[in-house]
């Protein structure tokens, strides 16, 4: 028979053949992993019935029986001898159906999971009724997702079967009492319901024999003491006691219990102290399919509502569970919506409410009629307490009526704590993330600095009573490098200006149709005189927009014609239709046309996200590269500012290798910031362009933070250079304001000094050979700005149509890879 492939999965019984239950023919005894050779034998039970029928103590009843049965073995000899082949089973089935009468007796086959197997193999020779039903099926099955799953795995189960046969041979041919066992729980699939059922196998060896090939070996005094000592050392056992000198015949007994109740509950327990079970996905899922099986009703769906004074946040099997957050991922509710129902019943009285037919229920609330409409027959709500603290509640429901009953859910009382537990943690879990968004979100002080700030409050705290009054100590980090880089919607005052004046002309438009059709139904001439006043306002705002001109338009129509609305409203339905459109045009919340306006500032605040996660994603593995201080600022676009030395780095020596390595890293990120935002460009309206600038400072600088403004800055004349720099390299330009360094899909890297531009030109050639650059670099000599002189610029095209750009997650491991 061929051994089947070692890649089969371990969970399930890997050494189970499929030859032994029936499914071919050849050898039932071959097992690679299991060194000792088995083999079917009766004789062993044959001996226990001859010596049965030869004590004179033998009960009348069990006399007779093992006569008939060793009367069966005469007129059958093949009885006496081991069955190695599938044929010589199948060809004596029915008399070895008739042999385990005597095993196991006919009163109890219907209600014990028992049977003969080969001793040490999963090869079922004889089994009980339920057996058959519920493990057998499993068993053929075993290496398919819906067969038997064992809670051991593999190499464990296969070291236990030799330990066991060793055991075994210790005990009757050495005279060793040493007891060992573990416990074998297998998993098989309810056919009836869909579901899992667990039972804990044992085995009993009392009709197996042991063949001894040869002479057997001597075991010393020292030679037991060692096995005892090293019980589980399957290798010495080997070499003490070879396994080619001992074989087994016979069959062991297989009992099974039932403990689906126990297994249930104790893995519902392990899931549940894991830390965010209820927000788990999958671990929520793997909930729910235990609380199925504990029931035993495959349709349940289970709900966890966190309660946070008068906040109900719930929780539904069912709901996509994606962001680990129970805030995020609940429906919100107070508990003023839940007033008269079965929720409020619970969690006043403190027990667990079962109905299982709720459109039996004579008074439901809007809640139950809610369930009811949604499909809901049966349900079980249990509320969760720590302590005296109310963590929230525990519901089950059913679209079939009667799938539980209130015996049923008394079950779920040994997990209730730790479901109200989760919650808790849980929500501290919010409540931390919360602190944390707050400290990240809404403070100047950037994680990897924060040592800095806490080393110099804690002196602050110590020196407070001293000396009451004394400042804190100042943050200052010298000789740090920084580097900067903008990303620039590029013509954004321009678009802007135009969403105004769009929006500002079609309220005009508007406006002014209404005054027009109450002027063709009642002409007037003060109605002449408004729409010339709009006429002439339209005009000056197509021809240039000043910045009190947005002021202008919106004082005319609320004051000189909004006014004219209730008096023509009833002129007739024309009038009607034109008011009708002018307000469905209007922002609600800001009283005026903002359709171009809203259109841009939603373009840029999708630029500005994907700039801003795209700098933040890659942030994380930076920070391991070598911590640094990083801040980024939102205009038209982002720019980010990193400062890297052995000052912000707490305890850890630095090397300028770290700053090359992150002025690469800052090159690939705005090579992937340009290759995203680019990507926005078919999705946005108006369509909006990307520069990007990298500015270098080769010297060292120092870093200070102002208590007075809660923010850092520069100091030092040379270093304010550096902050004046940035305010104005992004409008430079060349050859005489001919063209600005800055174009879309392009990266100027603007630098004071050759030896910048040589180090640069390295990174540059690197990217080209991963097709992130194009080829073509161009040093541009820049326009003198105020009181900035000397300035350049290599400017090199990003390959925009290139799949080679590395994954956030991965730029950090390229810039080191590559340095």
């Amino acid at each position: 028979m061929a051994s089947k492939s070692s890649s089969r999965n371990l969970l399930s019984v890997e050494f189970l053949d499929d030859d032994v239950f029936g499914s071919g023919t050849g050898s039932l005894t071959e097992n690679i992993a299991f060194p000792f050779r088995t083999r079917l034998s009766f004789g062993p039970l044959i001996k226990h019935l001859t010596a049965l029928r030869n004590d004179p103590n033998t009960p009348g009843v069990t006399a007779s029986a093992v006569s008939r049965l060793l009367d069966l073995v005469d007129r059958v000899p093949t009885l006496l001898h081991p069955m190695d082949h599938f044929e010589q089973r199948e060809e004596h089935r029915k008399e070895i159906v008739e042999l385990m009468t005597i095993v196991f007796p006919s009163a109890s086959q219907d209600l014990v999971y028992r049977a003969a197997m080969v001793p040490f193999v999963f090869d079922v020779a004889y089994a009980t009724p339920p057996f058959s039903r519920h493990l057998l099926p499993a068993l053929r099955d075993s290496e398919e997702p819906g067969g038997l799953r064992i809670n051991l795995d593999h190499e464990t189960v296969t070291n236990g079967r030799i330990l066991r046969a060793y055991l075994i041979i210790a005990r009757r041919l050495y005279g060793m009492q040493v007891n060992f066992d573990y416990p074998l729980v297998f998993t098989a699939p309810d056919t009836t319901l869909g579901l899992d059922r667990y039972f804990q196998m044992e085995f009993d060896p009392k009709f197996v024999e042991i063949v001894t090939s040869g002479a057997v070996p001597r075991l010393s005094s020292e030679d037991k003491a060692d096995l005892r000592r090293n019980l589980t050392d399957i290798e010495k056992w080997k070499t003490l006691l070879p396994p080619d000198r001992f074989s087994f015949e016979g069959f062991s007994i297989a009992t099974a219990t039932d403990v689906t109740n126990q297994t249930v509950i104790s893995r519902l327990k392990r899931l549940l102290v894991e830390r965010g079970s209820i927000v788990s996905d999958r671990i929520f899922k793997r909930i729910q399919e235990l609380l199925r099986t504990l029931l035993q009703a495959p349709d349940i769906n289970a709900g966890i509502a966190a309660i946070e004074g008068e906040s109900i946040y719930l929780l539904r099997c069912g709901q996509r569970i994606d962001h680990g957050c129970i805030m995020a991922d609940s429906a919100h509710y107070q508990t003023s919506d839940f007033e008269g129902s079965l929720y409020e019943t619970a969690v006043k009285e403190k027990r667990l409410i079962v109905v299982e037919d709720l459109a039996a229920l004579p008074h439901r609330s809007p809640a139950e009629e809610g369930l009811l409409n949604a499909g809901i027959c049966c349900l079980a709500i249990a509320p969760l307490f720590c302590g005296e603290k109310l963590a929230g509640t525990l519901e089950l429901s059913s679209p079939t009526a009667s799938a539980f009953d209130s015996v049923s859910a008394l079950k779920l009382r040994e997990t209730l704590p730790l479901f109200a537990i989760a919650i808790r943690q849980s929500i501290e879990d919010f409540n931390t993330k919360v602190q944390t968004v707050i400290k990240e979100k809404c403070t100047a002080i950037h994680p990897s600095v924060e040592w800095k700030f806490r080393s110099a409050a804690r002196y602050y705290l110590e020196k407070a009573d001293v000396s009451p009054g004394e400042d804190m100590e100042p943050i200052v980090f010298d000789n740090v490098y920084p580097l900067f880089g903008v990303s620039d919607i590029r013509s954004s005052s321009i678009q802007r200006n135009a969403a105004i004046q769009s929006d500002l002309t079609t309220h005009l438009d508007l406006a002014q149709d209404v005054v027009a059709s109450a002027n063709r139904l009642r002409p007037l001439p003060v109605f002449d005189e408004v729409i010339y006043r709009a006429e002439k306002l339209r005009n000056r705002i197509e021809k240039e927009l000043d910045s009190s001109d947005e002021f202008t338009v919106l004082e005319f129509i609320r004051n000189e014609v909004e006014s004219l609305f209730d008096h023509v409203r009833g002129f007739g339905p024309e009038v009607e239709l034109c008011l009708k459109k002018y307000k469905e045009a209007l922002e609600s919340s800001l009283g005026t046309v903002y359709r171009k306006r809203k259109a841009f500032e939603q373009s840029v605040a999708k630029i500005n996200e994907t700039i801003s996660t795209c700098l933040e994603t890659a942030q994380i593995g930076a920070q391991e590269m070598f911590p640094h201080y990083f801040e980024r600022h939102r205009t038209d676009g982002i720019e980010h500012a990193i400062y890297i030395g052995a000052s912000i780095a707490e305890g850890r020596p630095f090397d300028r290798l770290y700053l090359r390595n992150l002025r690469l890293w800052q090159l690939i990120v705005m090579c992937r910031i340009a290759r995203q935002t680019d990507a926005l460009r078919s999705g946005l309206d108006p369509v909006l362009e990307t520069a990007h600038l990298i500015l270098v400072q080769g010297n060292p600088l120092t870093l200070r933070f102002r208590l007075d403004e809660k923010r850092f800055d520069v100091e030092g004349a040379y270093d304010i250079r550096y902050e004046i720099m940035k305010k104005r390299i992004d409008k430079a330009t060349f050859n005489d304001g001919a063209e600005r360094i800055t174009q879309p899909g392009r990266i100027a890297i603007v630098y004071s000094h050759t030896s910048e531009a040589a180090e640069y030109r390295d990174y540059i050639d690197f990217l080209i050979s991963r097709s992130m650059l194009d080829s073509n670099i161009e040093d541009l000599e820049i326009d003198p700005l105020q009181g900035l002189q000397g300035l350049r610029a290599l400017r090199v095209k990003v390959n925009l149509a290139t799949d080679s750009l590395p994954d956030l997650a991965d730029i950090s491991d390229l810039a080191t890879a590559a340095l």
